[in-house]
């Protein structure tokens, strides 16, 4: 909104905000990956939040902003809490995912505490995610690592295989259908294929490497 746009230009005067505008401000910080910003908000007094909170809103917000810099540096610290839900139960390495921001995803995958498939409150998985905002080079990484559930379906058991079908991800189809593990005849809720939600769609280029 207006207001968070002008805290990251400095152009907002935190004084006229009161504990609750304050804490709104804070979280839009975080998903913007504002880091100089949330360091001034966690400056005022009138945010009281605990030393723990704001280490991982700094953390998430490196994960936004595709610090990996600072994302090495917090990894180190062992209060950090690297898989700390926000809003919609969304994790760092989901928003990394879902954000293209490889060498972070890269860099998470080998930590030995990040939960790879949790999900959002949608039941989407950081795999899904890539593959629904066509991050291709995300969904090759995550191919790679045998703890990536890649059958994991949604809330309307949607695989990662139909949303790329739906969203026309050509090449990330073909990536998919190079896995053994990928049903390709998987459906959702409605009992559509990945083959008739890419007919319906009109991604023709994805149906022919279907049929």
């Amino acid at each position: 909104n207006n207001q968070s746009t002008q805290l990251i230009n400095n152009q907002i005067n935190l004084e006229n905000f009161n504990a609750d505008e304050m804490m709104i401000l804070y979280k839009e910080a975080i998903f913007l990956g504002a880091i100089k910003k949330l360091e001034k908000l966690f400056s005022n007094p009138r945010l009281q939040l605990s030393k723990i909170e704001k280490k991982n809103g700094l953390f998430f917000a490196a994960c936004v902003a595709n610090r990996i810099d600072l994302v090495n540096e917090y990894l180190k610290d062992k209060e950090i809490d690297v898989n700390y839900q926000r809003e919609e139960g969304i994790t760092p390495f989901f928003i990394a995912c879902s954000r293209g921001n490889i060498e972070v995803v890269v860099k998470l995958l080998k930590h030995s505490r990040i939960q790879k498939n949790q999900t959002n409150l949608f039941e989407e998985s950081p795999f899904f995610i890539a593959c629904k905002y066509n991050h291709l080079k995300v969904v090759i990484e995550l191919l790679n690592d045998d703890k990536i559930d890649v059958r994991k379906q949604n809330g309307f058991d949607e695989t990662a295989l139909f949303i790329s079908c739906r969203e026309g991800r050509l090449e990330i189809v073909q990536r998919l259908l190079k896995d053994k593990r990928i049903d390709v005849n998987k459906t959702n809720k409605n009992g559509d294929t990945p083959l008739i939600i890419s007919w319906e769609k009109r991604k023709l280029e994805v149906t022919k490497e279907l049929l």
